[in-house]
């Protein structure tokens, strides 16, 4: 038997789900149709361009290190572990804290396959560092990927961690994202709004 109010969660995450991919694809349209000629929109080649000229190898490094973080394979890896820590670590296993975790991190997946089937969008017209790439630039994967694995992992964090360091890490998890985030702009794998876009809507589902 499922727990009490289990029928109202599945209701309102599913419908939440709904709206935020309703949401970016609209935003998407609209990006890609009649907003494509209006600032800021317009100043995203120069933006690009000044990234690309501002690489050095220190700074390439790092960046490919923040954007594994938000690798499909990362994501999968931490999640798993994470869930199966949650399980049979602790002397009850969190099946409720596992479950929203893979939740979380299941439906961006979703989301981001509908995104994409929905909206085409360019990839920066720069060197890009991680090469062709078979999905488009909107939205950016990797940071909603990254949005909801570790802004879930810091929710989880604030609710059971006591003590000054909760502060710190969730602090610390908060900022995997962003990292994640200017990566891929500086790797040219994405074009500026589309990493606040993915950061934003999945911090909101979170």
């Amino acid at each position: 038997m499922l727990p009490r109010g289990t029928g109202w969660s599945i209701r309102s995450i599913g419908a939440l789900t709904v709206c935020q991919a309703t949401l970016m694809v609209g935003l998407g349209l609209l990006i890609t149709g009649p907003a494509r000629h209006l600032w800021p929109l317009t100043a995203e080649d120069g933006v690009n361009e000044s990234l690309a000229h501002a690489r050095t190898a220190t700074l390439t490094t790092l960046s490919s290190i923040a954007s594994e973080a938000g690798n499909t394979m990362t994501v999968i890896a931490v999640t798993l572990a994470t869930c199966l820590g949650l399980i049979l670590i602790p002397r009850l296993p969190r099946w409720r804290e596992s479950v929203f975790l893979a939740v979380a991190v299941s439906l961006q997946s979703a989301v981001f396959l509908v995104i994409t089937f929905a909206v085409d969008r360019h990839r920066p017209e720069v060197h890009r560092l991680d090469g062709s790439l078979p999905t488009s630039s909107y939205t950016s994967g990797h940071t909603g990927a990254a949005t909801a694995l570790y802004g879930g992992l810091a929710v989880l964090a604030a609710s059971r961690l006591r003590g000054p360091w909760r502060t710190v890490v969730v602090c610390l998890l908060c900022a995997v994202p962003l990292l994640v985030g200017l990566a891929r702009l500086y790797r040219a794998c994405t074009i500026p709004p589309t990493s606040p876009a993915a950061s934003s809507t999945e911090a909101c589902r979170c």
